[in-house]
């Protein structure tokens, strides 16, 4: 019995690993977006090429984040000597860390300000738009939002820079020096991950 369940699953893992030979040899450059049918033992998919290939990043750039987020969390314990599988959200709270999200946020945010204080480097400069409106409101400052109609996109410098500065509070867009700044921009991304409501 345990014989023929071996030989079964070394043959679904053939077919398997043949399959993702199959997938991975559709990413070669192509100008045409072809759609593929694959079948696989459970069920059949169809899928476009270039949604999977923006699908394939887009995965790829969050198991990046969970392992950065893994490895942060295992250093917490073990600066703290705590238990391997305690929770690390308050260690990473008794640490004054930041998750590895809101770093990301915070290093966006901190070169967003250098961005628009400078002016410099102009390749980063030139996807900074700012908004020009009419009359005075509380907007007037706040940078063009771009629209986007993909995930993909919204990851892009000119679209998440101006997302993050836009969600930011007056205290912390109003400090003059780049240490207050840094310093109210921290508070302000720490009390929202681990105190927000």
């Amino acid at each position: 019995m345990s014989n023929i369940l071996l030989s079964h699953l070394l043959y679904l893992l053939h077919k398997f690993t043949t399959y993702l030979l199959y997938l991975s040899s559709l990413f070669s450059p192509s100008s045409q977006p072809k759609s593929i049918y694959v079948r696989l033992p459970v069920f059949p998919i169809s899928v476009n090429k270039k949604c999977l290939q923006k699908s394939t990043k887009h995965i790829k750039l969050l198991v990046i984040i969970n392992k950065l987020q893994r490895t942060q969390n295992n250093a917490a314990r073990a600066v703290l000597a705590a238990k391997r599988h305690s929770d690390a959200k308050p260690l990473l709270r008794q640490l004054h860390w930041l998750p590895v999200r809101q770093r990301i946020q915070y290093k966006v945010a901190v070169l967003t300000r250098k961005v628009r204080m400078t002016g410099a480097p102009s390749y980063l400069s030139q996807h900074l738009v700012q908004h020009v409106a009419t009359c005075q409101t509380r907007s007037t400052a706040l940078p063009l939002l771009p629209r986007t109609n993909t995930e993909f996109a919204r990851r892009s410098y000119s679209y998440s820079a101006p997302f993050i500065w836009n969600s930011l509070p007056g205290d912390v867009l109003n400090c003059n020096s780049e240490h207050t700044f840094n310093k109210y921009l921290k508070t302000f991304l720490f009390n929202s991950c681990f105190y927000a409501a």
